[in-house]
């Protein structure tokens, strides 16, 4: 990854107006690694992307020619010091071009930011390249 790839990408807030793709997001990597991709393996922090009203989340998505290509969502825990990382998923076009690291280090300083002093990520085991990509990345 270069300076020139992150040129071309940009993060900020997500708007409900941005629910549409991250669902497309959502329901390719489903079907990419053999799920169904129907409602019902949709909850309600994908469903309710963007609405904005649960203050206590942090909903982002990365944009390529103003267009969504990523999103993460940061959510609180039980535990006051700890947040969870609930959702993180990238386009295939734009994989491998700085896309999730962008997005995984804005979520460790807006974590920073609301005092966690702990991040915890829980991933299913057919996403066996973003585990890997965890694992790496710490």
């Amino acid at each position: 990854m270069n300076i020139v790839q992150l040129l071309n990408y940009r993060l900020r807030a997500g708007h409900r107006s941005d629910a549409k793709r991250v669902l497309e997001i959502f329901y390719g990597a489903l079907r990419e690694h053999g799920f169904a991709a129907i409602p019902e393996n949709v909850n309600a922090e994908i469903s309710n992307f963007g609405l904005g009203t649960d203050p206590r989340f942090d909903e982002l998505v990365a944009l390529s020619c103003g267009k969504v290509c990523g999103f993460l969502i940061l959510a609180p825990t039980d535990r006051a010091s700890c947040g969870e990382l609930l959702k993180i998923f990238v386009a295939p076009s734009h994989r491998g071009q700085g896309v999730a690291t962008m997005l995984i280090d804005e979520c460790v300083r807006r974590a920073t930011e609301r005092g966690y002093r702990e991040l915890i990520l829980e991933t299913h085991t057919a996403f066996a390249t973003g585990r890997r990509y965890y694992e790496n990345h710490g």
